[in-house]
């Protein structure tokens, strides 16, 4: 009889890093990453279903006095 054992864990959800500057001419410059992961499916045998995993990532230069959606 053999045995099967994952050894650890694994988190899914979101995850949002923003890197704000500023530039020149009182601009605001982010940098942002978004990724979204879940679980898809099942797993078994001690193993953990598989992971599905969506990333963006983009730059944005807002004028001062502006916002952004």
């Amino acid at each position: 009889m053999a045995t099967r054992t994952f050894g650890g864990f694994v988190s899914a959800g979101t995850e949002i890093t923003v890197r704000p500057q500023i530039a020149e001419g009182d601009h605001l410059n982010l940098e942002f990453a978004v990724s979204l992961s879940a679980f898809t499916g099942s797993g078994g045998d001690g193993v953990p279903p598989p992971r599905q995993i969506n990333s963006l990532t983009s730059e944005v230069t807002v004028p001062d006095g502006h916002t952004i959606i």
